[in-house]
């Protein structure tokens, strides 16, 4: 399986997806959203993975929204549920980034778990730890005996429009923030600037 690009090696893994109001831009009628760009990306990985995988799906703004509490199978059943709820999730404006929050719960309510792809359009904003330092800090303590691997993706559109992206400077803060975390969580860092091709 290949998630924007990044191959899935692991057999213990969960997503996380971020649902918070940024991720309705380009917020232009017809345009692909960043939200839908996500959830179809997330439905074809959950499609591919083997049966011998064990998974969750968590989604989150400025709360926390789990699929299940703990791993499931990846048998057709739990996969077709699962791709029933990633479709479900919605973006609504005012909601934030809880991104501590949602890691915590990961690391947390999934035990088994050695990996996470993680992905987010901006900088933690909402929670208990809402600065980059701090919440890295959080994830070399949750890591000294889990050694979870974190895959960060930072899913922008910005090749879309480039001229209406309106803080750049927010971005460029964004992208930091993501590759600090893939490099402490041993994994890879990814910016999608644009919609994947159609298959």
């Amino acid at each position: 399986p290949s998630y924007h690009g990044l191959p899935v090696f692991t057999e213990r893994v969960v997503f996380i997806l971020d649902r918070s109001g940024s991720m309705l831009w380009p917020h232009a009628p017809g345009e692909i959203t960043r939200i839908e760009v996500a959830q179809d990306a997330l439905v074809r990985v959950l499609e591919e993975l083997s049966p011998k995988t064990r998974f969750n799906v968590l989604a989150f703004d400025s709360k926390v929204y789990a699929w299940r509490k703990g791993e499931s199978d990846a048998d057709p059943k739990s996969i077709s549920k699962a791709v029933r709820w990633v479709r479900k999730q919605e973006s609504k404006r005012g909601a934030y980034t809880n991104t501590y929050g949602v890691l915590e719960k990961a690391y947390e309510e999934n035990p088994d778990i050695d990996t996470i792809y993680l992905l987010s359009d901006g900088i933690p904003e909402d929670g208990e730890i809402t600065t980059s330092e701090g919440l890295l800090a959080a994830v070399r303590a949750w890591n000294r005996h889990r050694r979870v691997q974190i895959h960060a993706i930072a899913l922008t559109l910005m090749y879309l429009h480039p001229g209406k992206y309106p803080i750049k400077s927010s971005m460029r803060r964004a992208e930091a923030f993501m590759k600090d975390l893939a490099r402490i969580g041993r994994g890879s860092f990814k910016h999608v600037d644009r919609p994947p091709p159609k298959r």
